[in-house]
């Protein structure tokens, strides 16, 4: 039988093990599922008239071997925002928020450790970030990456990304597109139906890229360098306002389309996470 297992990510990057022997997640609560229903009476019955995800909030009791540990970590969760990451089976799921409660305690004379109630207010749901695929190895003369971002690379030749979203959820996605490229526009279809796009008027030179996340709190469209990673600008006022621009992945099968101006094949690749209900 596997065991789950639970780890704490800081805004530093710095991970604390929760499954430590001196400082251990016990007890774990909502990780389920919780919804915000709105009904209207119709005689005798109610009718749904709207179902929200309600915001979740996992409570769980911290066993700490000794002040200091306890110390140790009080000071790891200053760093916000913090990550839950939980391995219930064979991959790990996220969750993001931060520690809005944490008990002290003296130390317990029968287990010997501070038993330590805590609630984490999440600021998102669940979500899985995919590993990345290399371009298809048919395709002529085609780049390969070795960098670690997530999910699919668009076919050199034509500049689709199919994408298989798990989720349960409309899940949001970073889109990437190299330079050079003049005008580029990105568009997401569902049965060769377009349901969303969007667009920008901008010249992209090489050794540049456009970025547009579409993850709520980290909304961005912007322009980098492809070397250092360094933002040059914002080019939100260069959006087709007409489009959504912003675009989300339903659950299911869909294609993502870049299309732009430029001389040879466009390069470019999607971060889609998977957004889920209950992990």
């Amino acid at each position: 039988m596997k065991i789950r297992k639970f780890k704490m990510i800081n805004s530093l990057g710095n991970e604390w093990n929760l499954m430590r022997k001196d400082s251990f997640l016990y007890s774990p609560e909502g990780l389920g599922v919780s919804k915000e229903n709105e009904y209207i009476r119709i005689g005798s019955t109610y009718e749904l008239i709207q179902s929200l995800t309600a915001q979740k909030s996992v409570n769980f009791n911290m066993l700490f071997k000794s002040y200091s540990v306890y110390s140790d970590f009080a000071d790891f969760i200053v760093y916000t925002p913090l990550k839950i990451a939980y391995m219930p089976l064979d991959e790990w799921v996220y969750i993001d928020g931060e520690i809005t409660s944490m008990e002290k305690t003296e130390i317990d004379g029968d287990v010997r450790r501070l038993i330590c109630p805590c609630v984490f207010t999440a600021s998102s749901m669940w979500y899985i970030p995919r590993a990345a695929q290399k371009t298809a190895d048919d395709v002529q003369n085609a780049k390969k990456y070795n960098y670690t971002y997530n999910y699919a690379y668009a076919d050199e030749l034509n500049g689709y990304i199919r994408i298989n979203n798990k989720g349960s959820e409309d899940s949001p996605a970073k889109i990437t597109i190299f330079g050079p490229i003049t005008d580029p526009a990105w568009y997401v279809s569902v049965n060769n139906t377009v349901v969303a796009s969007g667009a920008i008027t901008a010249d992209i030179p090489e050794g540049h890229k456009v970025v547009i996340n579409s993850k709520d709190g980290d909304l961005e469209i912007a322009e980098y360098i492809i070397s250092t990673n360094r933002r040059l600008r914002n080019l939100y006022q260069y959006t087709d306002f007409d489009r959504e621009t912003f675009v989300l992945f339903p659950p299911g099968n869909s294609v993502l389309f870049i299309s732009g101006i430029n001389e040879g094949s466009i390069e470019a690749w999607c971060e889609v996470e998977e957004i889920h209900e209950t992990v």
